[in-house]
């Protein structure tokens, strides 16, 4: 419920654009709170049972980063196929007691991809994701750009990456998750790269998400 709320809520407000993600999309307030729980160690994944949050870190954890998880999720699948994954969950559970696992069931076998990152990772745990843009390049005559990207967290959350001209994105692409370093080919050039271009991933390291391309 909290997030159909919050998507209710941005549909009233200005479209976000690339660059403009501070993290989580949460107000400024809850923002700064988990940030603060992150670095200190004390964060606690929305997983949890209830008596393991006191209050404050119950309404931050729960209905404030919750709703942001999922929002990455449908960023990932995309609308048609979230929808389609919810309103499965909703015409077979009405009006009956799923466990935690039943959702996780129904969203993978309508959707046809693994979701451990989501259900197991960023549920049950507290790991962020975390990636970073090692080396951007420009690759002449072919007009592309070469990618390097490292995971530096244990989560292999989905990325998006798009390629700038100044804030602009001229196109993006979508790719599994992985471990370690990946290369990726993005067809144009721009003026730079930018990963999670619209702050939907739940990363707290952003000062590695751009790097300006290099080359002819």
């Amino acid at each position: 419920n909290s997030y159909f709320e919050k998507q209710t809520i941005k549909s009233f407000s200005p479209r976000k654009t690339p660059g403009s993600g501070r993290g989580f999309n949460l107000t400024e307030g809850s923002e700064s709170y988990l940030l603060s729980l992150y670095n200190t160690g004390l964060y606690l994944p929305p997983g949890l049972h209830s008596e393991k949050y006191g209050s404050l870190r119950y309404g931050t954890a729960v209905y404030g980063h919750t709703p942001e998880l999922i929002s990455y999720l449908e960023s990932y699948l995309g609308r048609r196929v979230f929808d389609s994954c919810t309103q499965t969950y909703f015409n077979t559970w009405a009006y009956r007691h799923p466990l935690p696992g039943d959702m996780r069931d129904v969203f993978e076998k309508v959707s046809g991809k693994d979701l451990g990152w989501f259900f197991q990772d960023l549920i049950e745990t507290n790991r962020p994701v975390d990636y970073g843009l090692v080396r951007v390049s420009r690759k002449s005559p072919e007009g592309q750009t070469k990618v390097t990207v490292r995971n530096r967290s244990g989560v292999n959350g989905p990325l998006q990456l798009a390629l700038m001209d100044g804030d602009k994105a001229i196109s993006t692409l979508w790719t599994d998750g992985f471990s370690g370093k990946k290369e990726f080919t993005l067809e144009g050039r721009g003026s730079g790269v930018r990963l999670d271009p619209y702050g939907t991933a739940p990363e707290m390291r952003r000062s590695n998400d751009y790097s300006r391309s290099k080359g002819i």
